[in-house]
């Protein structure tokens, strides 16, 4: 991982923003329709979040990086309102 300079303010709000838009990520949306593919496309393990949010919350960030270092495979995103 490469070395990136924070010159911004010194708050946590700021830090924590940071860092977050910095966090090695595997998450991937998917469709309703493309969530079999998806899902089907290697034997590997994978996770799936089903969420409201409109933004990858930054724990499912982390654990996309320990499914990916484990399978090689990628978190799948779907949101909720597109099942409906």
């Amino acid at each position: 991982m490469e070395r990136i300079d924070y010159n911004g303010e010194r708050t946590s709000k700021a830090l924590i923003d940071f860092a977050v838009r910095h966090m090695p990520s595997f998450v991937l949306k998917a469709s309703k329709g493309g969530l079999d593919k998806a899902l089907r496309a290697s034997p590997l393990p994978k996770a799936v979040l089903f969420t409201d949010k409109k933004a990858v919350p930054p724990i499912a960030m982390a654990l996309s990086t320990k499914v990916h270092a484990v399978s090689g495979e990628q978190i799948e995103r779907i949101e909720l309102s597109q099942l409906q």
